[in-house]
């Protein structure tokens, strides 16, 4: 992969210590910052929680992506299901290059919102965004 996670930074040869920015307790690296950091699986539980899903979560990325383009959802849900992991990865990686080069964070229950406001206006281009279609939307979830 050509991301530019810890991991493959050091594989490249540079000298940096290798821990996962969002959790400061792993070694970063593409499926563990992406799906299975405690910072990044409670954003995806938020998610799943949503949609008023039951998910195992894949060990690789790519394992992800595949089911979830596998995952059946109604029509009406379809383009929302279809944003919601790449709108998560960026959002992700966002965060993580906030606090590795800029050392600032987002509290996770502002990241939270972040992610949902993306989710919103991805899906949703009427602007501007009032508080009640916002609610109707983050209610509209359910697959």
């Amino acid at each position: 992969t050509n991301s530019a996670t810890v991991d493959n930074l050091q594989r490249r040869g540079f000298a940096m210590v290798n821990r996962c920015s969002l959790c400061l307790r792993e070694a970063e690296s593409v499926d563990h910052l992406f799906i299975h950091c405690s910072f990044s699986q409670n954003v995806w539980n938020m998610l799943f929680s949503l949609f008023g899903l039951q998910w195992v979560m894949p060990r690789s990325v790519k394992e992800l992506l595949l089911a979830w383009e596998g995952t059946r959802v109604r029509k009406d849900k379809k383009q929302l299901w279809k944003a919601s992991p790449l709108c998560i990865f960026w959002c992700l990686w966002l965060e993580r290059n906030r606090r590795t080069f800029e050392g600032k964070e987002l509290p996770l229950d502002r990241f939270k919102s972040s992610i949902l406001n993306l989710l919103h206006f991805l899906t949703d281009h009427s602007l501007p965004v009032y508080v009640d279609t916002f609610l109707d939307f983050v209610g509209s979830f359910r697959l």
